[in-house]
């Protein structure tokens, strides 16, 4: 089978910058020099599997066609850090790495590239003894949790087979590598283009997160076969699209894959004058990769999961489950298959005998007590004009939220009018664009938190204004009934999502209690804490408010100049350094950015969320993860200096002491100094509780707030412990120092304020404004400051 594998002499390899030009050319002869390079350090292994871990480049198409050709099996690392990328290759039982990354003694430059060989051990793969393997991957988690597959040969090979024969490719064909190494249709791309000896062109990741430039590439070097995922096909540009399936485009085969068929979109471009093929392909990496593959004609509606591949076989049980069977059988975490697979997919069998996929199994829901379809209620609003796509999630069994991305502006009302009542949301999102995983695929987290943060931004003082709304005042109606009120289900839904968020106890259910008979306005009011209110005349005469606030001018007169998608939200606050943005997001992407024109210098993505804002000195950016480390990192290029393992995620900004000297707090409970151009840790601090807020330096001390309400100065030089006060409650916020050093305000979750001696911490003078803060404390002058509230106005203190 590994033979079977043959290379094309005609094979070439064109690779695209991230600016959408031309950086290189590779022929045969030069790729064949690059492979027995890497062959002759990988030598020594067989049977065994080989981790490969860079950015994509022709040099990967080398590495694997060597761990090929050795009889050995490769996976892909994303190369997010050294730590990340060791830890994977742990877990996967990795025998040798091929790294950009990972330094190790063995080096080659292989076709412009330092890479690094790292060998582990001789863990030789027992399913060899069964049949070859050819690669690894793991899955997305869409049919259950994740897993690891082990691919031999025999369950890739028919898909190349039946591709080459199906579509008649031929060398002068110009296939395109955008999809992400770690998503197995990238796999039937290379295997194709190595083995009709097309043209392959190259992608990187980064420049596939940007639909326009993508687009711009597809065109510009003529792609005649593309695979890509429904989404990501609808985020490209409308002018692009008109010109990929204009009469005259080069593009000859369309795969379109990973999600539901995309026909009213594609209906809105396809012309008598249309040459491109399109074709509506089903999988999963469980049998890697492609399942059945069906044409599309213009004018269909409804499009069925297409016959059977090469060596494949399907069965339909009886509740409706498609599963796939044939000689095509992977290895599941270790064990091979059984002989039928289970897609996760519901699928209804026609008179016809075809295959129409209507759903995953796990789209059956119940929301209170009533049991829903996802994908009924999708296919219903995708018919009604001006619906351009649509996704139902279910949110926490307790209703249904439609994301929709179209073309009305009062999107819900057109949907009442058309589709019948029973497949009406609870809410409903409209979206400009969809946000999109590392697989091209719909992030669904993405949209559940895009939901809950609108939802979140209802304030206390809102609750009158949201429940006027509804028709109910909360002045004449406190003792009346939400029952009799005719608060309907639809609308007690609606409130729940505006004020769940606010109520006193967190774990409440509040849709019950909505939709009882017997609960009242002024029950609510209580049950959201506006029953014990108190007034201005309750504070402390230290202090006044200042309630006149002015709108800043000229706001709705500014115009987007640039954006970045992130693919998940951003709560850390940019830092904006010499005509540079760096940011970070929850998709563990950070990125460089010019100012100026939103040009993208350079992109990592690290393992997990990252929510803290960075710190950025002496050419060094210094940013936390939630994998438990923080990373260190060269602000001209990206290049991850050394990160360091805490004992629990990172949420504050660490505070650079001096270069190459760095206070980074955890929630481990623990403050540790850095000496990250030596890679060791000076000391670590114990401070009692999690800690949210950035430490302050103060001479040759630092002051450190934890969420046990612990204060702590401590000495930079050993991390010895000079004073420590309590004050009661968690302190979310870092201090703000006064009067030049001497002393410093501190205020806690619960309102309480205090200006205390920064050399001993006692307590000077104290007041309480009795709401939430969570924010530092901002001094305007001398005598004057401000304290930013979760009711969200702003405080002004006057001394």
């Amino acid at each position: 089978m590994i033979n079977e594998l043959s290379i094309s002499e005609r094979f070439r390899m064109v690779a695209v910058d991230d600016d959408g030009e031309r950086s290189e050319t590779i022929h045969f002869r030069e790729l064949m020099d690059a492979v027995w390079i890497i062959r002759e350090r990988i030598a020594s292994q067989q049977h065994c599997l080989i981790a490969i871990s860079m950015p994509k480049h022709p040099t990967i198409v080398a590495a694997i066609i060597a761990i090929l050709q050795s009889q050995n099996a490769f996976v892909y690392v994303p190369p997010s850090s050294v730590e990340f990328v060791e830890s994977e290759c742990a877990r996967l039982r990795v025998s040798t790495l091929i790294s950009s990354i990972v330094f190790s003694d063995a080096t080659e430059v292989v076709l412009g590239v330092k890479i690094y060989f790292t060998v582990y051990s001789q863990n030789r793969i027992e399913a060899f003894e069964v049949t070859p393997i050819c690669y690894v991957i793991e899955t997305s988690g869409t049919t259950g949790k994740p897993k690891s597959v082990m691919v031999p040969y025999s369950a890739i090979m028919p898909n190349i087979r039946d591709f080459r024969a199906r579509f008649s490719l031929l060398p002068s064909d110009v296939i395109l590598h955008s999809t992400a190494l770690s998503f197995d249709p990238s796999v039937v791309e290379l295997f194709l283009a190595l083995s009709i000896g097309s043209e392959l062109l190259i992608v990187s990741d980064s420049l596939r997160s940007r639909p326009a430039m993508l687009a711009d590439v597809l065109l510009k070097f003529h792609a005649s076969f593309v695979q890509m995922t429904p989404s990501l096909l609808k985020l490209l540009p409308h002018s692009a699209l008109v010109k990929i399936f204009d009469e005259k485009s080069v593009l000859r085969i369309l795969l379109l894959g990973g999600e539901a068929f995309p026909s009213k979109f594609l209906s809105h471009y396809i012309s008598e004058g249309t040459r491109v093929n399109i074709f509506n392909v089903y999988g999963v990496t469980e049998v890697s990769c492609w399942a059945s593959c069906r044409q599309w004609k213009s004018g269909e509606d409804e499009v069925d999961i297409g016959d059977p591949l090469l060596d494949t076989t399907f069965r339909v049980d009886s509740a409706g489950q498609l599963l796939i069977g044939g000689q095509r059988r992977c290895f599941l975490d270790g064990q091979l298959a059984e002989e039928w697979t289970p897609t996760g997919d519901v699928v209804e069998r026609r008179c016809s005998g075809k295959l129409f996929w209507k759903g995953r199994c796990d789209d059956q829901i119940k929301v209170n007590g009533i049991r829903v379809n996802l994908t009924e209620i999708v296919n219903a609003v995708e018919r009604v004009d001006g619906v351009y796509s649509a996704i139902a999630i279910g949110w926490r069994n307790k209703a249904v939220v439609l994301f929709v991305k179209g073309q009305h502006a009062d999107i819900a009302n057109n949907l009442r009018k058309q589709i019948p009542p029973k497949w009406f949301p609870h809410a409903i999102v409209p979206l400009s664009e969809w946000p999109l995983n590392r697989h091209g695929k719909v992030d669904r987290d993405a949209l559940l938190k895009i939901f809950e943060q609108q939802n979140s931004l209802t304030k206390r003082e809102d609750i009158a204004s949201v429940l006027a709304n509804y028709g109910i005042d909360t002045i004449k109606h406190q003792t009346a009934t939400f029952h009799s009120l005719g608060l309907t289900s639809l609308y007690a839904t609606e409130l729940m999502f505006k004020l769940e968020h606010l109520l006193k106890e967190p774990n409440f259910s509040l849709l019950p209690f909505l939709l009882s008979e017997t609960s009242t306005v002024g029950d609510l009011l209580g049950l959201l804490h506006l029953d014990g209110a108190l007034s201005s005349d309750d504070r402390s005469e230290c202090f006044e408010t200042i309630t006149e606030i002015s709108p800043l001018k000229g706001i709705y007169e500014s115009s987007l100049i640039w954006e970045w998608d992130s693919l998940k939200c951003i709560d850390a606050t940019p830092i904006v350094h010499e005509g540079r943005v760096f940011i970070g997001s929850h998709s563990g992407r950070f990125v460089s950015i010019n100012i100026i024109d939103g040009h993208k210098n350079w992109e990592i993505r690290l393992p997990n969320r990252i929510e803290a804002t960075a710190a950025l000195q002496y050419g060094i950016i210094a940013v936390g993860c939630y994998d438990h480390f923080v990373y260190f990192i060269d602000q001209r290029n990206g290049t991850i200096v050394w990160s360091f393992e805490t004992g629990d995620i990172i949420k504050a900004t660490p505070t650079f002491v001096a270069e190459g000297e760095c206070i980074v707090a955890s929630h481990d409970h623990f403050a540790y100094l850095l000496d990250y151009n030596n890679r060791t840790k000076r000391w670590q601090l114990q401070c009692d509780g999690g800690i949210l807020a950035k430490p302050t330096l103060l001479h040759n001390f630092a002051i450190i707030a934890s969420l046990s309400g612990k204060l702590i100065c401590a000495s930079l030089k050993a991390g010895i412990p000079s004073w420590e006060v309590h004050v009661g409650s968690p302190l979310f916020a870092s201090i703000c120092l006064v009067e030049e050093g001497r002393n410093f305000i501190v205020a806690d979750v619960r309102g309480n304020v205090s200006l205390r001696d920064c050399f001993t911490g006692s307590e000077i003078e104290s007041f309480a404004v009795n709401e939430s803060i969570f924010a530092v404390p901002q001094i305007i002058n001398s005598s004057m400051g401000v304290l930013l509230t979760q009711c969200g106005l702003p405080t002004v203190v006057d001394s």
